[in-house]
């Protein structure tokens, strides 16, 4: 029985970390990309990786609610994170 309850705590924390990274790389992006690939593996009838891309959809749904809740006016903050280039008001 722990050795289940350890599993999907492994288990959610991957999609957390999925969903996170996704995010971070992609944005609002996110949501669809990992729509993309739910469709994408339901097609093939992969229902377990369907079900792991489907609880990512809705991780990154959330991720990007709590972001916006903690962060409300990043809309016109760069979407690549490596884009450290200072505006040209400042340089």
């Amino acid at each position: 029985m722990l050795h289940c309850v350890i599993a999907a705590m492994k288990h959610n924390l991957d999609i957390l970390a999925v969903a996170v990274q996704l995010v971070r790389e992609l944005g609002e992006d996110a949501v669809t990309h990992s729509r993309n690939r739910l469709v994408e593996l339901i097609a093939v009838n992969h229902h377990r990786g369907a079900t792991f891309w489907r609880q990512v959809m809705q991780a990154c749904e959330s991720e990007l609610a709590r972001t916006r809740a903690v962060m409300p006016n990043t809309a016109a903050l760069a979407r690549d994170p490596g884009d450290l280039s200072l505006p040209p008001s400042v340089r």
